[in-house]
């Protein structure tokens, strides 16, 4: 699922984020390096950032979507294509499991 990552990801990251800010929760750092280098990676923030570094992430965030190297939106068709085999596996699997 990885291969059809896309910059259509930004808004909904953006989004996440600003309704943490609001909340006084810890805004997630993982769209900066989705955007920026196509790979997932849920890192915790382990402290209270302040004001700044909130804001400093969210300059990074936008920076990373302007810059990405990611296509503009996912290829439907190859996500379609997975979740067809991830249902046909998890079918296989539930047979398997009736038969034993």
């Amino acid at each position: 699922m990885q291969s059809n990552l896309s910059r259509q990801t930004y808004h909904s990251i953006k989004r996440m984020a600003e309704s943490q800010i609001k909340s006084d929760e810890t805004p997630e750092k993982f769209g900066i390096k989705l955007l920026s280098e196509g790979r997932i990676c849920f890192a915790p923030v382990l402290h209270a950032p302040s004001s700044e570094e909130v804001m400093e992430r969210m300059k990074q965030l936008e920076k990373a979507y302007l810059k990405s190297p990611l296509p503009d939106r996912p290829d439907e068709e190859a996500f379609r294509e997975f979740l067809l085999k991830l249902r046909m596996e998890e079918m296989a699997r539930e047979r398997n499991m009736i038969k034993n």
